[in-house]
Protein backbone atom coordinates (compact mmCIF):
# COMPACT_ATOMS: atom_id res chain seq x y z
CA UNK A 1 0.00 0.00 0.00
CA UNK A 2 1.01 3.85 -0.94
CA UNK A 3 -0.13 6.82 0.70
CA UNK A 4 1.61 9.31 -1.06
CA UNK A 5 -0.78 13.19 -1.59
CA UNK A 6 1.67 14.48 -3.83
CA UNK A 7 0.40 11.51 -6.63
CA UNK A 8 -2.23 9.20 -7.62
CA UNK A 9 0.05 6.80 -7.87
CA UNK A 10 -1.66 3.12 -6.80
CA UNK A 11 0.49 -0.04 -6.35
CA UNK A 12 -0.60 -2.54 -9.05
CA UNK A 13 -0.98 -6.27 -8.59
CA UNK A 14 2.11 -6.69 -10.00
CA UNK A 15 3.99 -4.04 -7.70
CA UNK A 16 2.16 -6.05 -4.95
CA UNK A 17 4.37 -9.01 -5.20
CA UNK A 18 7.38 -6.99 -4.42
CA UNK A 19 8.94 -7.49 -0.99
CA UNK A 20 11.20 -7.09 1.93
CA UNK A 21 12.40 -9.91 4.38
CA UNK A 22 14.15 -8.94 7.48
CA UNK A 23 16.78 -11.42 9.19
CA UNK A 24 17.36 -11.69 12.79
CA UNK A 25 21.08 -11.35 12.08
CA UNK A 26 20.34 -7.34 10.33
CA UNK A 27 20.45 -8.57 6.93
CA UNK A 28 17.12 -7.95 4.55
CA UNK A 29 16.62 -9.46 1.22
CA UNK A 30 14.48 -6.99 -1.06
CA UNK A 31 13.17 -7.57 -4.61
CA UNK A 32 11.08 -5.21 -6.62
CA UNK A 33 8.33 -6.76 -9.57
CA UNK A 34 7.14 -4.45 -12.05
CA UNK A 35 4.74 -4.80 -15.22
CA UNK A 36 7.14 -5.04 -18.65
CA UNK A 37 6.27 -5.37 -21.99
CA UNK A 38 2.70 -6.84 -20.37
CA UNK A 39 4.40 -9.49 -18.18
CA UNK A 40 5.09 -8.85 -13.92
CA UNK A 41 9.21 -9.22 -14.42
CA UNK A 42 11.77 -8.79 -11.57
CA UNK A 43 12.72 -5.04 -11.87
CA UNK A 44 15.68 -5.18 -8.92
CA UNK A 45 16.40 -7.00 -5.85
CA UNK A 46 18.92 -6.50 -3.79
CA UNK A 47 20.50 -8.06 -0.26
CA UNK A 48 21.57 -5.62 2.25
CA UNK A 49 21.47 -3.94 5.93
CA UNK A 50 18.82 -3.18 8.03
CA UNK A 51 19.69 -1.04 11.18
CA UNK A 52 17.28 -0.22 14.60
CA UNK A 53 18.80 3.31 15.13
CA UNK A 54 16.27 3.27 18.49
CA UNK A 55 12.86 4.57 19.08
CA UNK A 56 10.17 3.54 15.90
CA UNK A 57 13.43 4.63 13.86
CA UNK A 58 15.34 2.53 11.24
CA UNK A 59 16.84 2.58 8.10
CA UNK A 60 16.79 -0.30 5.22
CA UNK A 61 16.63 -0.42 1.62
CA UNK A 62 13.39 0.04 -0.22
CA UNK A 63 13.88 -1.09 -3.58
CA UNK A 64 13.41 1.87 -6.10
CA UNK A 65 14.09 4.20 -3.36
CA UNK A 66 17.27 2.79 -1.95
CA UNK A 67 18.54 3.26 1.71
CA UNK A 68 16.12 5.17 3.67
CA UNK A 69 15.79 6.20 7.27
CA UNK A 70 12.16 6.78 8.76
CA UNK A 71 9.65 5.81 11.68
CA UNK A 72 8.36 2.64 11.96
CA UNK A 73 4.74 1.79 13.06
CA UNK A 74 4.01 -2.00 13.72
CA UNK A 75 0.34 -2.38 13.23
CA UNK A 76 0.23 -5.82 14.21
CA UNK A 77 3.23 -9.55 13.84
CA UNK A 78 2.12 -9.42 9.70
CA UNK A 79 1.89 -5.42 8.91
CA UNK A 80 3.88 -2.49 9.39
CA UNK A 81 3.61 1.65 8.29
CA UNK A 82 7.09 3.14 7.07
CA UNK A 83 7.31 6.77 6.75
CA UNK A 84 9.83 9.09 5.63
CA UNK A 85 10.12 12.49 7.74
CA UNK A 86 11.72 14.09 4.57
CA UNK A 87 9.13 13.14 2.53
CA UNK A 88 5.78 14.72 3.96
CA UNK A 89 3.18 12.82 3.41
CA UNK A 90 4.90 9.66 2.15
CA UNK A 91 3.59 6.18 3.69
CA UNK A 92 4.44 2.76 2.64
CA UNK A 93 2.79 -0.13 4.60
CA UNK A 94 4.02 -3.30 4.54
CA UNK A 95 2.47 -6.72 5.02
CA UNK A 96 3.12 -10.58 4.88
Amino acid sequence: ELDNPLTNDQLSECNQKSFIEFFADNNAHTEFYAQSAGECRLEDSDDGEWTFLGGNQYRFNIPGLGAQTGNVEFENDSRFSFTNPTIPGFRVVFEK
